[in-house]
């Protein structure tokens, strides 16, 4: 199974994203803050990243945890935004972050699924 992590405070929204994309051979780790996010992203187990944009208690989103990552890291692995954030303006901002992919919520897994399969190389 390959691994994503997804940085997410609601852990209905992990849930629902773990048990949608087990059936796929993808095993997602949820995080629920961006401390946890920032020291559980520099591991290289995860082919991808997934990233809440509104992570509720805290001053910094998941658009900074994105930008400090790709900087601090120089990040190839795909970072997906998955949010609540659905209008058109929500997306522009969020691409021209330099997020990969863009995502809202409720959670189409089959685009979740197709974008994982294109962005990530083969496990072997």
């Amino acid at each position: 199974m390959k691994k994503v992590l997804y940085v997410e405070d609601d852990e209905v929204n992990a849930t629902v994203l773990k048990l949608s994309l087990q059936p796929f051979q993808y095993e997602v780790i949820w995080v629920n803050s961006l401390e946890r996010g920032r020291q559980a992203a520099i591991n290289p187990e995860f082919c991808a990243l997934i990233f809440d944009l509104n992570l509720g208690y805290s001053n910094e989103d998941g658009i900074e945890l994105m930008r400090t990552h790709r900087h601090d890291h120089s990040e190839s692995r795909p970072i997906y935004a998955l949010t609540a954030f659905g209008f058109p303006e929500d997306k522009k901002r969020v691409l021209d972050a330099g997020f990969d992919r863009y995502f809202t919520k409720p959670i189409d897994t089959k685009g979740i699924v197709e974008a994982l399969n294109m962005d990530t190389l083969p496990s072997g």
